[in-house]
């Protein structure tokens, strides 16, 4: 097989982008959402990571209420999963640890 030597991520340090949910992953503590990039050329995925307190005011309960179409109700049930697909925008921060550059979603903003 060969390989294309790409120019890197073909993203900005900081930005809005229109991404997808493609996974979600969840523990007793956190809930850890995976986007892809829609509009993207090279497949990229970034990912967002809330605390899995479902309270107003937090961003789990933003992050949901924005999939939702609308604030969620107190006693409501809610499968972060059941969002796997949808298409958001989200705000995008680059970081960098021992030399390897990772994308981070830092809030969706619709």
């Amino acid at each position: 097989m060969q390989y294309s030597v790409q120019d890197g991520f073909p993203i900005n340090d900081q930005g809005t982008y229109k991404v997808r949910l493609a996974d979600v992953n969840e523990d007793d503590r956190f809930v850890r959402f995976v986007f892809e990039f829609v509009d993207v050329p090279i497949a990229q995925y970034a990912c967002g990571v809330c605390p899995a307190d479902l309270v107003p005011g937090t961003k789990f309960y933003k992050w949901l209420s924005i999939f939702n179409g609308g604030d969620l109700n107190i006693g409501d049930s809610v499968d972060p999963t059941a969002y796997v697909g949808q298409t958001v925008e989200a705000i995008i921060k680059k970081r960098q640890k021992e030399g390897i550059e990772y994308l981070n979603i830092v809030d969706i903003v619709s």
